[in-house]
C-alpha cells in the first residue's frame, strides 16, 4: 500500500472517531425524531407506536385488566408553521378549533409553564369521542416555526392517578 493510500485512510479514521465524537449519544428508552427535531422519554413499560392517527409518536399505559377498556396514553403532534407566530397565537387558534370539532369540550385549566428551556401553555379539558369520555392535558410550545403538541389522555375518574405520570412525561420532551 503505497504512503498517500495509508495517509488516506488513517485521515478518514481520524475523521471518522471524531464525528461519532461530536454526535449527541442517545439516551436508552428515549423516543427521538431527527427529522422533527424532537425527543420524549416514555415510562418503560408503555407501549409505544410510531406514527398513527395523525401522530409521530403514541405511548399507551400498561392495561390494568380485561376489563380495562381505556389506556391513557401520551401522543405528540408537530404541525410545520406556515409563517412565525407566537405561542399565544397558536394557542388560541388551537383552542377555536377544539370547541369546534370535539364533542361535549369542557375547559376545565390552564396555565403558562416551560418544558426544558421552552416556553409553553397547557390546558386540562374534557370531551368525548362516541360513547368514550376522557379528561386531556395537553401542552403547546412553538419554536422556529414548527409547534410541539404534547396530549396526555386519561378516563375522567383516572385523570387525577395519571396526572403526575402525565407532566413527569411531558418534562422529558426536549426540542433539539
Amino acid at each position: 500500500m503505497s504512503r498517500t493510500k495509508a495517509a488516506a485512510l488513517t485521515i478518514l479514521a481520524l475523521l471518522g472517531v471524531s464525528l461519532s465524537a461530536c454526535s449527541p449519544s442517545q439516551e436508552p428508552g428515549r423516543f427521538y425524531d431527527e427529522g422533527k427535531r424532537f425527543s420524549i422519554k416514555f415510562p418503560q413499560d408503555w407501549e409505544t407506536k410510531k406514527g398513527g392517527m395523525g401522530t409521530v409518536v403514541m405511548a399507551f399505559s400498561p392495561q390494568e385488566g380485561p376489563a380495562d377498556g381505556f389506556r391513557e396514553n401520551v401522543n405528540v403532534v408537530v404541525e410545520e408553521l406556515p409563517r412565525a407566530i407566537s405561542l399565544q397565537e397558536y394557542t388560541e387558534l388551537s383552542l377555536v378549533n377544539m370547541r369546534k370539532l370535539l364533542t361535549d369540550f369542557q375547559m376545565q385549566e390552564s396555565g403558562d409553564t416551560s418544558i426544558g428551556p421552552n416556553s409553553a401553555k397547557w390546558y386540562i379539558y374534557s370531551h368525548r369521542s362516541g360513547s368514550v369520555k376522557a379528561t386531556v392535558l395537553q401542552y403547546f410550545l412553538v419554536k422556529d416555526r414548527r409547534a410541539y403538541v404534547i396530549s396526555t389522555a386519561a378516563e375522567p375518574g383516572q385523570f387525577s392517578r395519571y396526572k403526575p405520570r402525565f407532566e413527569e412525561i411531558a418534562q422529558t420532551f426536549r426540542v433539539q
